[in-house]
């Protein structure tokens, strides 16, 4: 079974899948509450239900709305505490965020209003610093105030702007760390006192997210490698979130859960088949061997995935064989193939 028979038209339903999988995730009050809690000086030490019962103005949405710079600075958006999920300009063009929301403080002595843009990445191959792009984020979100926060030369009621960027799958150094980038005051000449809510406007955090197995992590760590990552069991990671974080019973899609490991298999078994391809091929120490080698890994990871994937959603889901490869949307010589290779002990199982 070839590399090729998985199929482009499978592969990108699958990506697409995933992808909104992961925006409807980053809409969830209570995966946003920790990350505020965790990520935010304005909320640490809140406790999670004051922050999801009472910070929210409304639902949290990804994607439903497009906006240019007029519309985004009409009186029906941020005025009315509704953010719109794209933002552009004819000369800037247009950017989409996952996720965009104002959000408040719970029991703040003064009232302090955040607007929070957060941003799920899987993508490790970038050209460019994330941290970068979440500045040009906090960039657009600042100025896409005028004529709504504030207007003309009303620049004391910018609200701080956020842009939390979780990395689901970083390069191995970078697991399990959190950068903050943030703007600081340094005097040059002498010293002057001023208050920090005077040049404090923005701030872009980055979570690599690590192993969900990983006895090290804890706190917001653990929590998003449960929910984003495979290597912990669905019910076991369910029980881990709902005992550990706060998350109510039954709060999760277990078919979105499938859609992540899905997406699996077509990145980690293609990794995971180069590196012992490569390996296998540079034993034989010649260039045809070499690419030999790194077809067959391919091959082969994916094979060894594509069965772990299937027998994954049966037990989890109690799903026939039939109904598993329809949930994966396999082609006809994978089926051929996982019904040679699944016992009946497995389907059972």
């Amino acid at each position: 079974m070839g590399y090729d028979t998985m199929g482009a038209d499978r592969q990108k339903r699958l990506r697409d899948a995933y992808d909104a999988e992961m925006k409807r995730l980053l809409t969830d009050k209570f995966i946003l509450a920790h990350l505020l809690i965790a990520c935010t000086e304005e909320f640490a030490g809140c406790a999670l239900l004051d922050v999801v019962n009472g910070s929210f103005d409304g639902d949290p949405v990804y994607g439903e709305i497009g906006l240019d710079e007029d519309m985004t600075n009409s009186s029906s958006s941020l005025a009315a505490q509704s953010l719109g999920q794209e933002h552009a300009t004819s000369t800037e063009g247009r950017i989409a965020y996952d996720t965009r929301f104002i959000v408040r403080v719970p029991k703040s002595e003064t009232p302090i209003e955040l607007i929070v843009n957060v941003e799920g990445q899987r993508d490790s191959s970038l050209p460019y610093p994330i941290s970068r792009r979440g500045w040009f984020y906090c960039a657009r979100m600042i100025s896409a105030q005028k004529g709504s926060v504030f207007s003309h030369s009303e620049y004391e009621k910018i609200k701080k702007v956020y842009s939390i960027w979780i990395c689901i799958d970083p390069p191995k150094p970078l697991r399990g760390t959190i950068q903050k980038y943030s703007i600081h005051k340094e005097d040059f000449v002498g010293r002057m006192h001023v208050e920090k809510s005077a040049y404090d406007l923005a701030s872009v955090i980055v979570i690599n997210v690590g192993e969900s197995c990983n006895a090290n992590y804890n706190g917001i760590l653990k929590m998003l490698s449960l929910i984003f990552r495979t290597e912990v069991e669905i019910k076991e990671s369910h029980e881990i979130l709902v005992n550990e974080f706060g998350f109510p019973k039954r709060h999760f899609n277990k078919e979105g859960a499938m859609k992540s490991w899905a997406m699996d298999i077509e990145i980690a078994a293609k990794k995971e088949g180069f590196e012992k391809g490569i390996a296998k091929g540079i034993a034989k120490g010649i260039e045809k061997g070499i690419e030999k080698g790194i077809e067959k890994g391919i091959e082969k990871g994916i094979e060894k995935k594509l069965l772990d994937m299937t027998k994954r959603i049966m037990n989890a889901k109690g799903k026939t064989l039939d109904e598993a490869m329809v949930l994966l949307e396999l082609t006809e010589d994978e089926k051929k193939f996982v019904r040679l290779h699944l016992t009946e002990s497995d389907e059972a199982s």
